[in-house]
């Protein structure tokens, strides 16, 4: 028999006021979270899982934490890796809300949150991964769908890049990831924390990407960039002097110029370091000295050195989440002329956290090492003692270290 015509079974001013009740309940009794969607970077076909991913975006929104009296799941756990949080909530969020702060921002197919996602929870400042979403409760109460119920764990960091603009969600990375330590060679330029910088293999094409994680020291020097040795100084109006070099200055990251040993003895007085004022394709601007007097050009055989703001060699900084552009397991490697080229930060124009503006930094790698980073990451880890021991023992100059000993080529 057909259900009564007469009485209405979700009319849509009855579910509009039902989606605000909700709504409303959700505001009051719920907290703020931040919705973090997880971009796929590379997929492996074969298996359809993704290899690699990562987290550029994070959204806030109101959601209802359902188990109030604490979170659920195994808790903390002592394994053979150590102690592992298995805690895990369940979180009631609006669809109307969803679609409004989030879902329209996404694609096409993602008309609901999705499992693999992240939340991050402020209140217990911690990552949650969604496990599975609950779309049929209520069940079709005034016949529509008012909200989602997501099951989420704690999430296991592995070596995702994150990157939302929230240092509380994106120091998960920093604190987590494994690193790489990179003793600096030759170079100019100054790096920050948290930044990314690149390599790339001249021969294969292939680009490495990472990101700074600590840079060792804060102490910085004049690195010598080029060097010259003949100019013509004149005036540039009063007040600064211009020096014309008899080629293109291919320096755009230069901060100082040091000039030293001018035959014209009228120039004594231009010997040191000056900051650069300007630079042209040929030419350098710097702050005419006191004694400088106004006048012609003047020709001049000297040294030149063009000078940038940077680390002497031997420093170090620690890569994280080090992604090769093809989806390979290529890292950082040492530079080599011809094949791996330096360590570079990509923008040509960056700003310091202070609004100063900072040079392109480029330096050759000396050597890297994953094993002193691993250890200062994780207290417990023993990677670095490991390693010593094994060198110890094993004589890799036999033709099988691992087979009758003594035995060598």
């Amino acid at each position: 028999m057909p259900r009564n015509v007469y009485f209405s079974q979700g009319a849509t001013s009855e579910k509009r006021l039902y989606e605000d009740i909700t709504i409303e309940a959700l505001k009051i009794y719920g907290h703020d979270v931040y919705y973090i969607p997880r971009a796929i970077v590379n997929t492996n076909a074969i298996f359809n899982e993704d290899t690699l991913s990562k987290f550029g975006e994070a959204f806030q929104i109101e959601m209802y934490v359902e188990n109030t009296d604490g979170f659920e799941g195994d808790g903390e756990l002592l394994s053979k890796f150590g102690v592992e949080s298995r805690d895990s909530m369940t979180l009631v969020l609006a669809s109307r809300r969803w679609e409004e702060l989030i879902g329209r921002f996404q694609s096409s197919v993602e008309v609901r949150p999705q499992e693999g996602d992240l939340i991050y929870f402020p209140l217990a400042n911690g990552l949650f991964e969604i496990r599975f979403v609950e779309e049929e409760s209520p069940f079709y109460q005034l016949q529509n769908l008012p909200t989602f119920k997501l099951t989420c764990e704690t999430f296991e960091y592995g070596n995702e890049a994150i990157d939302t603009g929230i240092d509380a969600i994106d120091s998960f990375e920093t604190q987590y990831a494994s690193r790489t330590q990179l003793t600096l060679g030759e170079g100019n330029g100054l790096f920050q924390v948290g930044e990314d910088v690149t390599q790339t293999n001249s021969t294969s094409g292939i680009i490495v990407t990472g990101e700074v994680a600590t840079i060792s020291t804060s102490d910085t020097q004049f690195n010598t960039l080029n060097t010259y040795t003949n100019l013509e100084v004149a005036d540039y109006p009063t007040g600064y002097v211009i020096i014309r070099f008899g080629e293109s200055i291919s320096n755009p990251e230069a901060t100082h110029i040091k000039l030293s040993s001018l035959s014209d003895s009228s120039l004594s007085y231009l010997e040191g370091t000056f900051e650069i004022q300007m630079m042209f394709n040929t030419a350098i601007v710097i702050t005419a000295p006191s004694a400088w007097p106004l006048g012609s050009a003047v020709g001049s055989a000297g040294t030149v050195e063009i000078l940038g703001n940077g680390y002497a060699s031997g420093t170090t900084i620690e890569i994280s989440s080090q992604v090769a552009s093809d989806g390979s397991n290529t890292l950082f490697a040492p530079t080599v002329t011809g094949t791996t080229q330096n360590i570079v930060v990509p923008e040509n124009i960056r700003y310091a956290a202070s609004g100063q503006l900072l040079p392109r930094a480029s330096y050759k790698i000396a050597s890297t090492d994953a094993f002193s980073s691993i250890d200062s990451n994780d207290s417990f880890a023993d990677n670095e003692d490991f390693e010593s021991v094994g060198n110890n023992f094993i004589d890799f100059t036999e033709t099988n270290p691992f087979g009758e000993p003594n035995v060598k080529s």
